[in-house]
């Protein structure tokens, strides 16, 4: 995975009835995008969008989609094209820094941080659920995360952090290397609360 992005209109409360769609919502020449929406039949809406890089198996590179994939999936994309561009910018000079703790279960089987251990980060900087939360999960928002080559086992990664009222940016440093960053901000185009 390349970058997810989690658009949070409203989010679903507890016990609330989900009703999910996907499907793909672009093709690049060796990337495609997976699109998911989620509805509550109490008003809660999420949409997520996730870029899904090619990888051949020999090289472990990126590859062309395979005719068998656009065979599969070309339809539903409908002609859009997607790019693989990075979003995220670069860690502010004096972002705060603390060190990331990479565990065993962090790890996936090719022997980097799994994906869902970056939001573990993440969500720990936002404290969802306490007295500390960030102001921005009270609102609709969107927290985009976008992935590097990877933190291997072993790695002393360090959090660089940038944080206002209005934003979340967390980068994840290796030697003084971005290997992932994330950022959760308020929803584009959407009503912002009285203050």
């Amino acid at each position: 995975m390349r970058r997810a992005v989690v658009d949070v209109h409203r989010p679903p409360r507890w016990r609330e009835w989900l009703d999910l769609a996907t499907w793909c919502g672009g093709l690049g020449a060796r990337w495609a995008e997976r699109r998911l929406t989620m509805v509550g039949d109490r008003g809660g809406r999420i949409e997520v969008s996730t870029l899904w890089v090619q990888v051949g198996t020999a090289t472990m590179t990126p590859a062309r989609l395979t005719q068998q994939f656009l065979d599969a999936y070309g339809e539903a994309a409908d002609g859009r094209r997607v790019t693989s561009r990075l979003w995220l910018g670069d860690p502010p000079v004096g972002a705060a820094a603390d060190p990331w703790l990479v565990r065993a279960v962090d790890i996936d089987l090719l022997g980097h941080v799994n994906n869902a251990a970056y939001w573990a980060a993440v969500e720990e900087q936002i404290e969802p659920g306490t007295a500390f939360a960030h102001a921005l999960l009270g609102r609709p928002h969107r927290a985009v995360m976008e992935y590097g080559p990877g933190i291997a086992a072993g790695d002393r990664v360090e959090l660089l952090v940038d944080e206002s009222d209005d934003h979340l940016s967390v980068w994840f440093t290796v030697d003084g290397t971005v290997q992932a960053s994330a950022t959760v901000v308020p929803l584009p185009g959407a009503a912002q609360a009285p203050g």
